[in-house]
């Protein structure tokens, strides 16, 4: 009657339920405690708010300084379309997804530059709801503010654009379309990054993909005077969300179904990719 009759024998793992400790959980309980606690790391993040704010102020500071160009057009005898200005939230949104995509590949790549994805996995019985709070987290707040600032430039807007545009409306068919794909565009610009972070494992190589994925490759591609370089770019990310918020495409462009398939195949690409890096090699 020793303890040591209580002990496994060395070597050999412990098993069974009582060495499932707190953090060990499956199931519902277990999903919803990694959430949680993705979501303390999302916010107590500095950079979080930083991003975000400069997502946010991008996006209403260009929408509204192209509200009042257009506006100036218009009065000096130029025709813009009301469709025109129902797009005013798009007008800064590529350069605000710069920083969402930085947020995104933070958000994974700092736990592991400070090595503390060692005692997150640690805690885990599996590695995919790791990955899946993540993605809810960064995509679903990428996605709010992406509204809000959507919103807000509609609103501010309104005062500059109604003299000249009498038709304009807020809560329009147009102006609630462009606003729902202004919120999906960004959450799948977060997954997409998020993506990312996971296969590269690095903030800095993260970050210059999301920059060259979204800005420098469409750009080239766009200047080569090759006509299926310049068609294969219009499905690139960049190009398909713009598609997806340009209410009155001119012809032969992709329609909004195609648009929104490839961003979907791009995010769905990207966090496979780096779920697959996370669940099947070592840290």
């Amino acid at each position: 009657m020793t303890a040591a009759t209580h002990q496994p024998v060395s070597g050999q793992p412990a098993t069974g339920r009582t060495d499932a400790g707190p953090g060990r959980r499956s199931g519902r309980q277990g999903v919803t405690a990694v959430l949680r606690s993705e979501w303390v790391k999302f916010a107590g993040m500095r950079a979080t708010w930083l991003l975000l704010g400069a997502s946010a102020l991008l996006t209403v500071g260009l929408g509204l300084a192209a509200a009042l160009a257009l506006v100036h057009q218009v009065r000096q005898g130029e025709e813009v379309s009301t469709d025109t200005f129902r797009e005013l939230p798009a007008m800064g949104l590529n350069f605000a997804h710069l920083f969402v995509g930085a947020l995104a590949v933070l958000l994974v790549t700092v736990e592991w530059s400070s090595g503390s994805i060692r005692t997150t996995l640690g805690a885990l019985d599996r590695r995919g709801p790791l990955l899946l709070a993540k993605a809810v987290v960064v995509s679903v707040t990428a996605g709010l503010v992406s509204l809000v600032s959507a919103v807000a430039v509609h609103l501010l807007s309104l005062p500059i654009v109604r003299p000249v545009d009498p038709a304009l409306r807020f809560a329009d068919a147009g102006s609630l379309f462009h606003i729902g794909g202004t919120v999906l565009f960004t959450g799948l610009v977060a997954l997409i990054a998020l993506g990312i972070g996971f296969l590269l494992r690095s903030t800095a190589g993260g970050i210059v993909t999301v920059v060259a994925l979204l800005i420098v490759l469409p750009t080239v591609m766009a200047l080569m005077p090759w006509d299926p370089v310049n068609e294969l770019g219009r499905f690139l990310p960049l190009n398909a969300g713009n598609g997806l918020l340009t209410l009155s495409p001119p012809p032969g462009s992709l329609s909004h179904l195609v648009c929104l398939v490839t961003l979907l195949g791009w995010a769905g690409v990207a966090v496979a990719l780096g779920a697959a890096r996370l669940t099947r090699t070592d840290i």
